[in-house]
């Protein structure tokens, strides 16, 4: 087995673990990091199989926690228009400023949280409530 497998593989790990903890973001870190490694054109064909197991097994496993109005209202309309018109653009759109414009997709909803976790955050010398 060659090393950039045994990194995909550990990129797969990662991204699925965080899913696991926090109900998204696989497909998103590993095909990130995967595409370090791999054209996205190979790696989507082993991340939606993969991500479609797990994300069903968590969904039927806490199928009674789940917003049924706002899945079949909200989400699932907008993800099939998205779907759609990304279907219908895909053949007359250059791949590369797509690529790129995923990882400046990626790079801001990142900062967002990492501003957002810091502006949350305690701070230091203050006093916690419960003194």
């Amino acid at each position: 087995m060659n090393a950039p497998a045994i990194a995909l593989g550990g990129f797969i790990l990662l991204a699925y673990t965080l899913e696991a903890i926090t109900g998204f973001g696989s497909v998103v870190i590993a095909l990130s990091l995967g595409a370090l490694l791999l054209p996205i054109e190979t790696l989507l064909p082993i991340l939606v199989p993969l991500n479609i197991g797990m994300t069903g097994y968590l969904c039927w496993r806490h199928r009674r926690l789940i917003d049924t109005g706002l899945l079949l209202r909200t989400v699932l309309p907008g993800m099939l228009v998205g779907m759609l018109i990304g279907y219908l653009l895909l053949p007359h759109l250059d791949p590369q400023p797509l690529k790129r414009g995923l990882g400046v997709l990626i790079l801001w909803f990142a900062g967002r949280e990492l501003w957002r976790l810091r502006s949350s955050a305690p701070q230091r010398g203050s006093t916690p409530s419960w003194v």
